[in-house]
């Protein structure tokens, strides 16, 4: 993903959260920084959160060959939620690469 997004040029201070658990979520970095864990959305005010099922994100990081972010978007099984509400096209098109 972070390939991708070098490629196309893109940096952006906005994260994007994917939901885990109740309070877990995986912090992506689009400024070049790393992945982390974290347990609460303090201190971030710029982010797009993904909600979906763990049995579909589980797929879509096995790769294209399993699932794939795009698929999953059109099929409505992911719920987005912008703060602000800005669209990034950049965003979702470097996520569309976030697989092993």
């Amino acid at each position: 993903m972070n390939d991708k997004r070098k490629e196309i040029n893109f940096i952006s201070k906005t994260k994007v959260l994917i939901k885990l658990e109740s309070n877990l979520f995986i912090k992506l970095s689009f400024d070049g920084g790393k992945f982390e864990l974290v347990e609460n959305l303090n201190g971030i005010e710029s982010f797009v959160e993904y909600q979906l099922s763990l049995k579909l994100l589980n797929r879509i990081l096995k790769g294209p060959k399993y699932a794939h972010w795009n698929n999953a978007e059109i099929g409505s099984h992911i719920k987005y939620r912008r703060v602000p509400n800005t669209f990034e096209r950049g965003l979702y098109y470097s996520m569309c690469y976030f697989h092993s």
